[in-house]
């Protein structure tokens, strides 16, 4: 049996497949750019700063709906699969196929909706069922006893539900792995990425959550450069279209090695089974 790689050797590992194969990723990333069009386009539409409320301002809204509520979670997926499939397979196996791997990534589009969204009610569940009992007892409360009781059990539910409700996102992390990379569909992926972190759960978090903080960290001030950068080079631009090339330049760039720390530790973990 294989031995899990320690934290310092993800980040390695996932460094040297990111930078040696950057332009290959990059080329996929860069279909994030989709949003970016369409959220300009409702800003320079209709500013999100204006106050008036006119035909303008509908199609602006629309477009703003249409972006946010379908194009970009669309457009997210479909990227998304396809870095994950190029990333697990050998090198730029599809550096001169990219329909092939947009293919792939249509035909596990809704595989992998579909598992998303169960992943979701699961996570968003497990957290909501420890706030029922500060909630239930605070509508009934008719005394300072009773209210300062509710009070005790919201903030205790709380702080439960983010404690469960991050155990769970730890424990079906790798759903979207097992759904892309193994064909299991619905219910099926979500347990096995449960059964692969079982007795792992810390080994695995410690993995996953100190070098997505380095990725963080990095994506945040590359962040803050390109909207001063931008802010001083266009004075004229609107700030929050300077914000929306900003975070999608970001994307861009840090996606893949997101998805890459990500793979690393479901291959470690599967290694280690």
């Amino acid at each position: 049996m294989a031995k899990m790689l320690n934290v310092g050797q993800v980040i390695d590992e996932s460094w040297e497949q990111y930078s040696s194969s950057f332009i290959y990723f990059i080329k996929i990333s860069a279909w994030m750019l989709i949003t970016a069009v369409f959220q300009l386009a409702a800003v320079l539409v209709y500013p999100i700063e204006s106050q008036v409320w006119d035909l303008r301002a509908i199609l602006g809204f629309v477009l703003v709906i249409l972006s946010n509520l379908i194009i970009a979670p669309a457009i997210s997926i479909w990227v998304s699969n396809m870095l994950i499939k190029a990333i697990a397979e050998p090198t730029e196996k599809y550096a001169n196929k990219f329909k092939e791997l947009s293919d792939f990534s249509w035909r596990m589009f809704f595989p992998h909706l579909w598992v998303i969204v169960l992943t979701s009610i699961a996570v968003i569940l497990a957290g909501a069922i420890w706030l029922i009992p500060g909630a239930v007892l605070s509508i009934g409360a008719n005394n300072s006893s009773l209210k300062l009781l509710s009070m005790i059990l919201i903030t205790a539910g709380t702080i439960i539900a983010i404690l469960v409700m991050l155990k769970f996102s730890i424990s079906l992390f790798f759903s979207s792995f097992f759904v892309l990379l193994e064909k299991k569909k619905g219910v099926d992926a979500l347990k096995s990425s449960i059964a692969l972190v079982r007795g792992r759960w810390w080994k695995t978090f410690w993995r996953l959550i100190v070098p997505f903080l380095l990725v963080y960290f990095a994506a945040y001030i590359m962040h803050v450069v390109i909207i001063n950068v931008l802010g001083l080079a266009f004075a004229g631009l609107q700030i929050t279209s300077v914000r929306v090339i900003a975070a999608e330049f970001v994307t861009v760039i840090f996606l893949p090695i997101t998805t890459i720390i990500g793979y690393r530790v479901f291959e470690g973990l599967k290694k280690n089974s």
